[in-house]
């Protein structure tokens, strides 16, 4: 199994649905500063 632990600034559009709706906000927002 592929390790799925990923930092907000790995997370790209493709893996945000795994993250939930939190967890792909949260991502967005790192990412954009």
């Amino acid at each position: 199994m592929e390790n799925m632990i990923k930092r907000f600034k790995e997370l790209t559009p493709e893996l945000q649905s795994y993250a939930g709706g939190k967890g792909s906000i949260l991502a967005k927002m790192y990412q954009s500063g």
